[in-house]
């Protein structure tokens, strides 16, 4: 009679589940010809469910016979025959690898349905005895994706069991993997970007109000406004300045963030903030001419070199004319290297004498060792550029050192000298990049050339540089006669009036 109990109870499962076959024994039915279950009187299928859990959960399923105890690295293929230790490790391995990509793509063609018996009793098995498996379902179950998750797995237990030969298996799945992983860094990088590009369009907005603020203010009070016309509550340049850098960094943030994605699309429209970006600094280049304060300097015991040049004859004589007035002269003097400080200076290059070309200028500078380099634009101001290695033609590639600095000077009334300097940062080392069509100088990933210089060596154009931190060179001054402008003109495009390339003598 005990033994009868003992049996009894081992045929019903944790929820009263019993087999309808044990009942048929006591009642005489037939449940050995088809076997069912008796849930409280009422019969379902083995892989039935209780009324509080639903038919498509996966760990709500209690298998109750050995034929639905089939594992997915079950039915080993003939070509894994003898290896099919191996194949259960490879089958193991992918919830290690979903659990870092989440992702996977499938081929169209590929069809599964949870809902068949067979990959459910599969799923089950294997959740029994792969616990990597089961933790890795709960993170898809998270996000509301389980049925991706089967999907995903069951595809890739086919393509481990079907691929032929085996050991081209490995590379193939890292390739799977590799993508994967490499499109969900991708997404988490989107939403990162997203998320700090809304943050520094609305930082660039704002600081580009206060500068307009204060610009206007500033232009009114030139203009002769009086107190009473002005307005109050103006911005202080501390806090200006203070927000500008916020911005300049937060712009260099997604920049750096920007090299790692690869969505084209996605890279343009984030792109687009470099429109609002120029036109902050198109304001700020404003504000800092507004403030703008001529240094005065006592250049009196300045050397001031003398300068040279050969003439038709091949005699060096003196030369009176010069791109750079006296005063300039000096002061760029008190910026070269102390090696260089009491040097004259001998022509070696004039688009007005050799010819406008820079295969003319190659030419004449080739192997003469540092230069300084002037050039006189369309709008009256002075560009300067000290090579501290020389010109070299045909290079593929930046060349120069630390030494090197750009500068921009326009004499004002007065005697008075606009001249500013700006030297090597150390951010990169794109210093001159020069070949058959055209000079790069300086350069970097948040901004352009300081100078460039087309191969007419006619035109030219100069912008914000990392490698100097330099804004456009022709910006760098504001006329008197201009101060009713805000200045909207942001272009820094200039025609060449003169070209002149100095060298060193002693």
């Amino acid at each position: 009679m005990w033994n009868e109990i003992v049996s009894w109870w081992n045929g019903v499962d944790e929820e009263g589940v019993q087999p309808a076959s044990s009942q048929s024994a006591r009642t005489g039915g037939e449940g050995s010809k088809k076997r069912s279950y008796s849930v409280k009187g009422k019969h379902t299928k083995a892989i039935g469910h209780t009324s509080t859990k639903r038919r498509g959960s996966v760990g709500s399923r209690k298998v109750m016979s050995t034929k639905h105890n089939i594992a997915p690295w079950d039915n080993v293929p003939e070509h894994w025959m003898g290896r099919e230790e191996e194949l259960k490790q490879y089958i193991f391995d992918i919830p290690k690898h979903l659990m870092e990509c989440y992702d996977i793509d499938i081929p169209d063609d590929f069809k599964f349905d949870m809902k068949d018996d067979s990959n459910f009793h599969m799923a089950s098995t294997a959740l029994r005895q792969d616990a990597r498996l089961t933790n890795c379902r709960f993170q898809f179950a998270a996000q509301n994706r389980e049925k991706d998750f089967w999907r995903i797995y069951f595809y890739l237990v086919k393509l481990i069991k079907e691929t032929k030969p085996i050991h081209i298996l490995k590379n193939k799945l890292s390739k799977i993997y590799s993508s994967s992983k490499h499109k969900k860094r991708q997404e988490e990088l989107t939403v990162a970007l997203t998320e700090e590009y809304q943050i520094v369009k609305q930082r660039v907005l704002d600081t580009m109000d206060l500068l307009n603020e204060y610009n206007k203010y500033k232009m009114h009070q030139r203009l002769g406004a009086t107190k009473e016309e002005l307005p109050e509550n103006i911005p202080t340049e501390s806090d200006i300045n203070k927000a500008m850098q916020s911005c300049i960094e937060g712009k260099k943030k997604i920049s750096f963030m920007l090299v790692d994605i690869t969505n084209e699309e996605f890279i343009m429209k984030i792109d687009d903030i470099k429109y609002d970006y120029n036109k902050l600094m198109a304001h700020y280049d404003l504000f800092n001419k507004l403030n703008y304060k001529p240094e005065k300097i006592n250049d009196a015991h300045v050397y001031s070199p003398k300068l040279t040049m050969t003439n038709e004859d091949e005699e060096v004589i003196e030369r009176e004319e010069c791109i750079a007035t006296e005063s300039m002269r000096k002061r760029i003097a008190m910026h070269l290297p102390i090696r260089f400080q009491r040097n004259n200076w001998h022509l070696a290059y004039s688009n007005s004498l050799h010819g406008s070309s820079l295969y003319a200028l190659y030419h004449q500078c080739n192997d003469k060792g540092p230069s300084l380099l002037f050039v006189h634009t369309s709008k009256n101001e002075v560009l300067i550029f000290f090579n501290s290695t020389g010109f070299k033609s045909n290079k593929r590639s930046y060349y120069g050192s630390g030494e090197s600095f750009v500068c921009a000077a326009l004499p004002l009334k007065n005697n008075e000298l606009h001249f500013a300097y700006y030297g090597w940062t150390k951010r990169n080392q794109f210093f001159v990049l020069s070949d058959d069509d055209s000079i790069n100088i300086g350069g970097g990933a948040t901004g352009g050339a300081a100078l460039f210089l087309d191969k007419s060596l006619q035109f030219g154009s100069t912008h914000h540089c990392e490698t100097f931190s330099s804004p456009p060179l022709t910006r760098c001054s504001v006329h008197d006669d201009e101060a009713h402008s805000l200045g909207e003109d942001n272009e820094g495009d200039f025609k060449i009036i003169a070209l002149e390339c100095w060298v060193f003598v002693h």
